[in-house]
């Protein structure tokens, strides 16, 4: 995903709806349908392993997608700054181990007899 220039990887979208969201509301609402589109995958992923590991939160998917777009949105106006997808590549990371601690299971705590 993060191969070649930072322009081939980064969301046109993205970089779109940050010039124009105010001036240009239809171009607003098209960069929202494809970055919600992107999201809406994630979500069903993320609705489905909640079933699969029996995960009651006060969170939703579509949160926890939407945070996820935030982040590699965020992660990508930092590359185009810095000019390579290091920091993208970081904050994937970050964004990893967060949702393994949404979907970590409690440990079984484990009864000592005296």
């Amino acid at each position: 995903m993060l191969r070649g220039d930072v322009a081939e990887f980064t969301c046109l979208a993205g970089t779109m709806v940050q010039e124009v969201y105010r001036t240009h509301p239809d171009i607003r609402d098209a960069c929202d349908a494809s970055i919600g589109g992107s999201a809406a995958h994630v979500e069903s992923d993320i609705a489905d392993a909640m079933k699969r590991y029996h995960i009651r939160a006060s969170w939703t998917a579509e949160s926890l997608a939407l945070h996820t777009q935030a982040v590699l949105q965020g992660a990508f106006i930092l590359a185009k700054a810095k000019g390579n997808a290091a920091v993208v590549e970081a904050s994937i990371d970050h964004l990893r181990r967060y949702v393994e601690l949404l979907f970590r299971r409690p440990t079984k705590k484990v009864s000592r007899k005296t």
